[in-house]
């Protein structure tokens, strides 16, 4: 959020500070024993101190990504969806959610380091929609679906292993990294509860 403020100073009837509440009491100098005619007089002289306060809300369009995914060892294929944050203080939310070019990025390198080994993997832009993948009609773009992939034969995730994801613009500037982990698959001794002798009761 930015604030432009604008302040004039005039003499006139009030004074006020920006920095009183509302309800603060004025106040005023007293210029005092002015003698005139043997009688001293007290004159009050107030001042007024204006300000304007312009708040301009948005900043116009920006480069922050909005990231999905999750990887794990198990899949065939890991998927990334990668999109943008976007705002304009005179377009509606619901209209640039439609707005192929708002929501996202203009052909972005998406990778994945695995710490370990230090190798670094890219991966390939393709239309969720033709791999099997339909975005739900609603208030966002749904097609095309741009996601992110790269296949089991080119990267073998290895479960509880640290991996790095870098988002970078087509000029090879960062846009985001984030560290994560590979999932860790569940074996049957990890669940622990309910028991084989428990009963599970289901409330609508």
């Amino acid at each position: 959020m930015v604030s432009k403020k604008n302040c004039n100073f005039a003499p006139t009837v009030f004074f006020f500070t920006e920095l009183l509440p509302l309800h603060s009491h004025f106040h005023f100098i007293q210029m005092n024993n002015l003698n005139l005619s043997a009688t001293i007089l007290t004159i009050p002289v107030f001042l007024f101190f204006s300000c304007s306060n312009d708040f301009q809300l948005t900043e116009g369009q920006s480069d922050i990504p909005v990231i999905y995914g999750m990887l794990s060892p198990g899949d065939t294929a890991t998927y990334i969806r990668v999109e943008r944050a976007f705002i304009d203080e005179n377009t509606s939310a619901l209209t640039l959610a439609k707005d192929i070019s708002r929501l996202y990025f203009d052909n972005p390198i998406v990778r994945i380091q695995h710490i370990k080994t230090g190798k670094v993997y890219t991966l390939s832009r393709v239309d969720g929609n033709l791999d099997g993948y339909k975005r739900a009609s609603g208030a966002f773009a749904d097609a095309p679906n741009y996601l992110y992939k790269i296949r089991k034969t080119d990267l073998s995730l290895i479960a509880g292993d640290q991996y790095k994801l870098i988002i970078s613009k087509n000029d090879g500037i960062v846009l985001s990294e984030a560290l994560t982990a590979a999932l860790v698959p569940l074996k049957n001794e990890d669940l622990t509860s309910p028991g084989p002798h428990c009963f599970i009761i289901f409330y609508k």
